[in-house]
């Protein structure tokens, strides 16, 4: 697989608006998180400074059509963009990251499901290597796993495939629907992926109608960790940071550190409006973080910039 192929197609254009609530890691058993030491563990999200300029006038241009869109947006915080093309980038930011602090080109984003790229790639990768095929049954591919055993056939489809997963046509339900199941996620003294699994109450129905669901990447990430033989951030790291020169970070208390944007969605139950989730909500960053990594696990759980992931 060509990986030039992959950075370009993936990530010509990346925009990133100031955060809504979500995101995730955690890796194979319990909790492997990736925690940074000491502040020269910190990765650099400084922007690159190896690429060409776009001509002021479509430099111009890009800057009308993001504060266009941007100020038009009646809830909003703060938006950080990356244009890449070949051997030329564009970034630029606008509004703020928290309520005291202006969004910048190097402020560490959550980037959602933009990390549903990434995992995706990698089974297409492991495809590749012929670990399986894109018509392998889950059962076929995850029996061996020690938690398979533990997922109820009735909910979770055995017989659904690798294809009908990557494309959100599983029929399978979604963990997130589990509301009261992910209260708990937050709480639990110790956790693993398999657990977002196990939320699933609902029996699954036929495969074949398109439903954006979270439970196809959970399933997705652990499918990648059994057969890669490594926890899901090692394995992106070894397939496809260090070749590709793009620095990303799982989403962990470490990022603290790196005074990420904040959460900025509805502030129900706590307040009314749109604004700082932590600074309405009755807990820390560091507890919303700690849940936030579980229940997003695989589906959208990277931190990074769009300069850092031209």
């Amino acid at each position: 697989m060509n990986f030039s192929a992959i950075k370009l197609l993936t990530f010509i254009l990346v925009i990133f608006p100031g955060l809504a609530v979500s995101n995730t890691q955690e890796a194979q058993s319990n909790e492997n998180l990736v925690v940074l030491e000491s502040n020269s563990d910190l990765p650099n999200f400084s922007t690159p400074t190896i690429y060409a300029s776009f001509n002021d006038n479509l430099k111009s241009e890009f800057t009308k059509a993001v504060e266009r869109e941007f100020n038009a947006a009646s809830k909003r915080a703060g938006i950080s963009v990356a244009v890449y093309t070949k051997d030329k980038l564009w970034v630029y930011s606008q509004g703020i990251a928290d309520s005291t602090t202006e969004m910048t080109i190097n402020t560490p984003i959550l980037i959602g499901s933009t990390s549903k790229t990434l995992v995706s790639s990698l089974i297409l990768m492991q495809i590749e290597q012929g670990l399986y095929n894109i018509d392998s049954s889950l059962e076929s591919v995850l029996s061996g796993h020690p938690d398979y055993s533990t997922f109820d056939k009735n909910i979770i489809n055995p017989k659904v495939t690798i294809e009908e997963l990557l494309s959100m046509r599983s029929g399978l339900p979604n963990y997130n629907d589990n509301k009261k199941g992910l209260s708990g996620l937050f709480k639990s003294s110790s956790w693993k992926p398999s657990q977002n699994i196990q939320l699933n109450k609902s029996p699954y129905v036929k495969p074949g109608v398109f439903d954006y669901n979270d439970t196809n990447l959970a399933l997705l990430g652990l499918i990648a960790e059994y057969h890669g033989g490594n926890d899901l951030y090692s394995l992106y790291k070894q397939t496809f940071f260090d070749k590709l020169d793009l620095t990303l970070v799982p989403l962990s208390s470490s990022i603290i550190r790196m005074n990420p944007a904040m959460p900025y969605d509805n502030l129900r139950p706590w307040a009314e409006g749109f604004g700082n989730v932590i600074e309405a909500a009755p807990f820390t960053f560091e507890y919303w973080i700690k849940g936030q990594s579980r229940m997003r696990w695989a589906c959208c759980w990277m931190v990074s910039t769009p300069a850092n992931l031209s």
